[in-house]
């Protein structure tokens, strides 16, 4: 939601709709793509040897003020907290419909 807006994101989650990898690119879901596996492998490597590269103490200050507002959704009054997000996460009805998306991706 945070990296897309608020009514993309509604529009996209509600409908569980797949984006192509051009389509995520472009509203700002993913920063590059990959041509192959290999390719997004060594990409991610190369990212992770920057991200170590850098200070700690400075990477880990800057990310928790950059994500503030991330723990305060869960600190919030109206947050449904993580033990009913985990309940919904594994009911019946989420699990059923996340085999279907796997179904529908396992069938392009």
């Amino acid at each position: 939601v945070r990296l897309i807006g608020p009514h993309t994101a509604s529009k996209i989650l509600v409908a569980g709709t797949l984006l192509s990898p051009d389509e995520a690119l472009a509203i700002g879901l993913v920063d590059e793509i990959a041509t192959d596996a290999a390719a997004a492998v060594k990409r991610s490597i190369e990212r992770c040897e920057q991200l170590i590269a850098l200070p700690s103490n400075a990477m880990l200050a800057t990310r928790a003020l950059v994500r503030e507002d991330l723990h305060s959704l869960f600190d919030h009054e109206h947050s449904i907290g993580v033990d009913a997000f985990l309940q919904l996460w594994f009911s019946e009805s989420t699990q059923k419909s996340l085999s279907e998306l796997v179904q529908r991706l396992q069938n392009k």
